[in-house]
This record gives structure tokens, C-alpha cells and sequence, in this order.
């Protein structure tokens, strides 16, 4: 199992290095085997993939989904998602603190929730 995650995560760059290069044939069939191994694993490496997997989907078939109501009605959601967990708004807002600084010394940087 150890050696198919380390598989999973050298194809899951090899997948984003060919979308990056507008190679999307080849990006295609690496997302079909990340798909594939991604199952095949447990725990947080499966759902990183899994949700990696589908965004670089997303890119090749240039699909977006459709706006679901707006702003207003995300940040309604969001106000009582805090309401009712106020711990998770502490946790967010720590997680914010430590991520911030190192925003400003990256053009681009990918932040990932398990």
C-alpha cells in the first residue's frame, strides 16, 4: 500500500505538470489511473487525491459549475456553521494566522483541508 501512495503521488504531479503544459491528452489518462489508485487507498491520502483528481478534471474538461446562489446566501451558511460550531471559527481563524505570512513570499499556493 506504501508503494501504490507513493505511485499515487508521483502521477497526481505528473497529472498537474501536464495540465500546467496544456499536454490534456495526457492529463486525462493520468487522472483516470489517479481515480483509479485513489481507491485503492485509506485515510487522508485517499480524500487528498480524490479531491486533487477532481479538480484537475475540473481544468481539463474546463468545467464550472453554475453560481448556487450567491455570496449573500454562502455567507448566511457560513454565519451559522460558526453559530452552531464556535470552536471550528478558533480553529480557522489559527489555521488563517499561521497560513497568511507565507502567502506573501509565494505567487501561487495551494492550501489543502483533510
Amino acid at each position: 500500500m506504501v508503494d501504490s501512495g507513493i505511485r499515487l503521488v508521483h502521477i497526481l504531479m505528473a497529472c498537474a505538470e501536464a495540465v500546467q503544459q496544456e499536454n490534456m491528452s495526457a492529463a486525462e489518462a493520468l487522472v483516470k489511473q489517479i481515480r483509479m489508485l485513489a481507491v485503492s487507498q485509506t485515510g487522508a491520502l485517499r480524500k487528498v487525491a480524490t479531491f486533487f483528481a477532481e479538480a484537475l478534471a475540473r481544468r481539463i474538461f474546463r468545467f464550472h459549475p453554475q453560481d448556487t446562489g450567491g455570496d449573500s446566501f454562502s455567507n448566511i451558511l457560513q454565519m451559522h456553521f460558526y453559530m452552531t460550531c464556535p470552536h471550528l471559527k478558533i480553529a480557522h481563524f489559527t489555521a488563517n494566522q499561521a497560513i497568511r505570512p507565507l502567502q506573501g513570499r509565494r505567487e501561487c499556493m495551494l492550501s489543502i483541508s483533510v
